[in-house]
């Protein structure tokens, strides 16, 4: 079974060290489009039946514009909320960075029941 997590402010760095875990699967940090993996699939090239896909939430440069005042929690939360009630299928969310990222966490789409970390 393929399972997805949402990275609030995935970047390279730590996107590299996800991918490193076993049947994990990162998608490409720079690509912050939810819909651009079909959930329902499992990944070819992966030889175990469960396996992990992290998706980018947000960018990392974005959350960081929040310390800057230049976009505020509110409007971050509204752009995580909309990426996540728009993706196929949402498993988990988590995040690398303190803060914005820890306020984010606990905030999945209404509808679902998603774990967070």
């Amino acid at each position: 079974m393929s399972h997805h997590v949402y990275v609030i402010g995935l970047d390279d760095f730590n996107a590299q060290t996800l991918e490193r875990l076993p049947h994990a699967n990162v998608q490409n940090a720079n690509n912050t489009d939810a819909n651009n993996t079909d959930a329902n699939n499992t990944d070819a090239n992966n030889k175990a039946n469960d396996h992990v896909t992290f998706h980018p939430l947000l960018e990392v440069d974005r959350v960081k514009e929040v310390e800057s005042g230049q976009v505020s929690m509110k409007q971050l939360h509204n752009e995580a909320r909309k990426v996540l009630t728009d993706a196929p299928r949402v498993d988990g969310v988590m995040g690398y960075w303190d803060f914005p990222v820890q306020t984010m966490v606990p905030l999945p789409p209404p509808i679902r029941r998603t774990r967070a970390a």
